[in-house]
């Protein structure tokens, strides 16, 4: 649920999904992860979707941090790292899959 901090009045419930993680970010928008591997791009202003994209293979998204403007970092429950650039709204995109030896949880 999304919350207007001054009022405390529910503003809109974001998905019907449980979502694993978010990441406000620094433009004032908002990413969530799914524990189906589905990637969506919110305007915390207003509650609206404004790109949903899933992973090509599917898999809960534990963690997604911002590293710098518009590059993010997400971890996920198949031990993959992988980076995402999110500047053009109408896609994101992956760039970049990194391995760990391990579960990756944050």
């Amino acid at each position: 649920r999304l919350y207007d901090p001054r009022s405390n009045q529910k503003i809109k419930v974001l998905e019907d999904e449980p979502i694993s993680c978010f990441e406000l970010l620094p433009d004032g928008k908002i990413i969530t992860g799914s524990f189906d591997g589905d990637l969506k791009l919110w305007n915390l202003r207003t509650g609206s979707t404004i790109l949903t994209q899933e992973l090509p293979n599917p898999d809960r998204i534990n963690k997604i941090r911002s590293i710098c403007d518009g590059i993010l970092a997400m971890a996920c429950q198949d031990w993959g790292i992988r980076i995402i650039d999110y500047h053009d709204e109408s896609k994101l995109n992956i760039m970049e899959k990194l391995v760990h030896e391990g579960r990756v949880f944050d």
